[in-house]
């Protein structure tokens, strides 16, 4: 059995994705013999040696922000006013050196067990920083004295200037996301052959050099904004404990899919389905047989690369490009991206979602460049629903029709929407 690491990044209220992937990792029997963490990542990576999912999830189910920084909000004010009234706090407390952690630290002292953990089978390390000069501490729990435990994860998790420097035995200490935001180095040190890694997404120097020489790296990130990380407002961080569970999972290929997820095998079925014979963003009609749509523009080729590269977060992982269409096609639409689908399933809410959108009417007697001059002149008028359905219904009539398009002049202005309406068009959903 190989020595698993699992190496968790800092990100505040973000860290709850972290807790959605170690409920996906409990499930899947996946054994950990390290947990290294900075910020919140030292704070879950705790509670993980702890070995007490259930009192870590009551910590996540119940923290509040006032539960985290001395500032005057409560969990039933709207998230807006949570932000408005957090960061106008940091923002006044900077002139005193920063944001009081000490109901942070309160509420550590409830939930941590420093004995069961001393005691753990899994190695716990975190990282904080020296402010003074601004020297990195990768702390092992056999380096931290007995009693501070709680100490130094706070002084992990001061992040500095929004909250004030920890003060232990007269050093002042930072976020140790400074220094390594996501610890796979302490990881490594200890023995580590096969490597975890959560990147929350958030501020901080990550050592992209040492995760790329991780021969057998699973490295989850979401595709998702997972919010404001300073807030900890409790809707969202069941949404963002979800996305952690689906994405785990997907990592350990117990489902498909990259931005969405998808039950297993849905990959083979859309490939399958479409008998693709070249790259979607070389042609245009591949998927109907025609092939004279050519697309040579070379800004839409990277453009397009950078939607695959936005969504192929594991190392060597093979991307479906007609999946992540129907994905753009989706998240365009605004479809629910926290529930796990069938293919079926995503193309009759695609289809159900169209048919609440009008299409900005096009002159239909238009040809050739005239016709194309009009159809760029409606994308510019419409929003991204109305785009995407304007552009759906071009190319079908096209494919219908026999006619043709400069398709990488529209592509490359609108490339998502694009790639979402072939998609739409060629699987018949308008």
């Amino acid at each position: 059995m190989k020595k698993t690491a699992l190496v968790l990044g800092g990100g505040g209220a973000r860290g709850a994705y972290e807790m959605g992937v170690w409920k996906a990792l409990i499930e899947l029997d996946v054994p950990i013999h390290i947990v290294c963490g900075t910020s919140i990542g030292a704070i879950n990576g705790a509670m993980i040696a702890q070995g007490d999912f259930l009192q870590a999830q009551k910590m996540w189910d119940t923290v509040d922000t006032s539960g985290v920084f001395a500032v005057p909000v409560t969990e039933d004010q709207k998230l807006m006013e949570k932000v408005v009234k957090t960061y106008g706090t940091f923002a006044k407390d900077f002139f005193q050196g920063g944001t009081d952690t000490s109901p942070l630290k309160a509420t550590l002292e409830k939930y941590f067990d420093e004995d069961a953990i001393r005691k753990s089978d899994i190695e716990y390390g975190l990282v904080t920083v020296e402010k003074s000069n601004l020297k990195p501490w990768e702390m092992f729990i056999e380096d931290i004295p007995k009693g501070r435990l709680v100490d130094f994860v706070l002084a992990s998790a001061s992040i500095f200037p929004a909250v004030r420097p920890y003060n232990i035995d007269g050093r002042e200490f930072i976020d140790g996301t400074y220094h390594d935001n996501i610890p796979v180095h302490m990881a490594l040190k200890k023995g580590a052959q096969r490597v975890i890694a959560v990147d929350l997404g958030t501020f901080g120097k990550v050592k992209k050099d040492v995760l790329d020489s991780v021969e057998d790296l699973i490295y989850i990130k979401s595709y998702w904004d997972l919010g404001v990380t300073l807030v900890f407002d409790r809707p969202k961080i069941k949404q963002i404990e979800r996305y952690g569970y689906l994405d785990c999972m997907k990592a350990f290929g117990v489902f498909d899919g990259y931005a969405y997820t998808f039950v297993k095998n849905s990959t083979i079925e859309i490939d399958a389905e479409f008998k693709k014979d070249g790259n979607l963003e070389k042609k245009l009609g591949i998927y109907s047989g025609k092939s004279r749509y050519s697309i040579a523009d070379n800004i839409l080729s990277a453009k397009w690369k950078k939607i695959i590269n936005d969504r192929a977060a594991r190392k060597g992982s093979r991307i479906s490009e007609i999946l992540v269409s129907g994905e753009l096609a989706a998240e365009i639409l605004g479809i629910d991206p926290s529930k796990i689908y069938t293919i079926e399933r995503i193309d009759d809410k695609i289809k159900e979602e169209l048919s609440k959108i009008e299409a900005y009417p096009m002159d239909s007697e238009a040809k050739g460049a005239k016709r194309l001059k009009s159809f760029l002149e409606t994308l510019a008028l419409v929003d991204k629903k109305q785009r995407l359905k304007n552009m759906a219904t071009e190319i079908r009539r096209i494919i219908d029709e026999d006619d043709e398009i400069s398709a990488a002049r529209v592509a490359s202005l609108y490339t998502e929407d694009f790639f979402a309406a072939i998609y739409v068009a060629l699987k018949g959903l308008l």
